[in-house]
Formats: C-alpha cells, sequence, structure tokens
C-alpha cells in the first residue's frame, strides 16, 4: 500500500521566491524565509503582508541614510582636521621673517 502525497506550489506575493508543501498545508500561513512575510500556503496574499513588507523596505532604508549619515560626517570631521594640520610652507616663511629668524 502506498500514500501519495500531493504538493502545492505557490509564491511570495512580497519578493516572488517560490515555495513547494505538502497538500495538508494547504490554507495555513507561513513565514517567507526570504523576506519575512506572511503567505498562505497554497497562494493568495495574507491581509497586511504588502504594509509588512514595505514597513521592513522603509527601516533597512532609514538604516542605509543613517548609515550614510555618518560616514558623511566623518569625512568631514577627517577633513577638517586634516585641513587645519596642514599649513602653506610659504606661511611659514612669511612668519620667520617677521620674527626675524
Amino acid at each position: 500500500m502506498s500514500v501519495t502525497v500531493s504538493h502545492v506550489r505557490f509564491s511570495c506575493p512580497g519578493c516572488g521566491r517560490s515555495y513547494r508543501a505538502p497538500g495538508r498545508l494547504q490554507g495555513r500561513q507561513i513565514t517567507c524565509a526570504n523576506c519575512k512575510a506572511t503567505v498562505r500556503v497554497g497562494g493568495g496574499a495574507v491581509s497586511g503582508t504588502p504594509s509588512t513588507v514595505r514597513r521592513r523596505r522603509a527601516r533597512l532604508l532609514a538604516w542605509f541614510a543613517i548609515g550614510l549619515g555618518v560616514l558623511l560626517l566623518l569625512w568631514v570631521l577627517f577633513l577638517l582636521t586634516h585641513h587645519a594640520h596642514t599649513v602653506d610652507p610659504s606661511l611659514k616663511v612669511q612668519a620667520a621673517q617677521r620674527l626675524g629668524r
């Protein structure tokens, strides 16, 4: 006696990743391993899924913007400190002449 298990193919509405699950899971909700959106086995979006994906993308974009801002701030600080330590050689000569050296 052999038992055959039918499988259901479906994809995540958030990122498009394809899945294959046993037919007994039809209609249940799972979390997409790729984008963490909630997906209904057998297809169909779970209510709230697009907003979840948008919220995660917005959070990622916010962290990216913060990181970029920090890098920009560090670059400006580097330029300011580097410029403060750089003295034009002609100014050194003029200062020495004024002091009589």
